[in-house]
């Protein structure tokens, strides 16, 4: 069961034009969709088509978990992307992160404020250390890495696992707010982060 003291303030997020809420069987279908498209399907793992079905038993497993958020990603009130955090450690304080988007909003620049809100979600829980899968084929995912300082840990097929430790992740992520003039908002996001609603 999910506990609702971590889930407060984190089951649905706002920040400038972006809102994150928690996946419901209703957003199944558009997921579907978008995981399956030629444009994502190459860098998910596993690369395998899926049903509906499949989702649906995914999602009825996932959903009373507090080691698993998957979030819908509305951007002005589209929907645009999917986010998850999941196999949170809330011990070692670590967990793994991943993202995609709808074909029609690849490459809009909306990752970085969805990394933004992450740091929030990431405190709130209370987890330093972020683990990501990246096919060694997904380029803008290898440059993200590399943008918030991911640490290499091994390599298995074409499949690289990085660890993204919070203090080089953080020092990044701010300078990145500061460049394109977003830093004092993201330290208000991020001291505020258990009373976004």
């Amino acid at each position: 069961m999910i506990n609702e003291a971590r889930l407060k303030g984190i089951d649905s997020l706002e920040w400038l034009d972006i809102k994150l809420k928690l996946l419901t069987k209703e957003d199944l279908p558009t997921i579907c969709v978008w995981r399956n498209s030629p444009e994502v399907l190459p860098f998910m793992l596993p690369k395998v088509h899926v049903s509906m079905s499949v989702l649906l038993v995914w999602l009825n497993k996932i959903l009373n978990l507090d080691t698993w958020f998957p979030y819908i990603i509305i951007y002005k009130g589209q929907k645009c992307g999917y986010f998850e955090l999941k196999n949170i450690d809330y011990i070692n304080k670590i967990c793994e992160s991943g993202m995609f988007f709808s074909p029609k909003y690849i490459g809009c620049g909306i990752g970085s404020y969805i990394m933004f809100i992450r740091e929030a979600i990431l405190e709130r829980l209370g987890v330093d250390d972020l683990i990501s899968n990246v096919s060694i084929y997904n380029v803008k995912s290898l440059s993200h890495m590399r943008k918030i300082g991911g640490e290499l840990l091994r390599k298995n097929g074409d499949i690289l696992t990085f660890v993204n430790r919070k203090k080089e992740r953080r020092s990044r992520i701010f300078s990145l707010a500061k460049a394109i003039n977003m830093y004092d908002e993201l330290i208000n996001l991020i001291n505020i982060s258990g009373k976004l609603t």
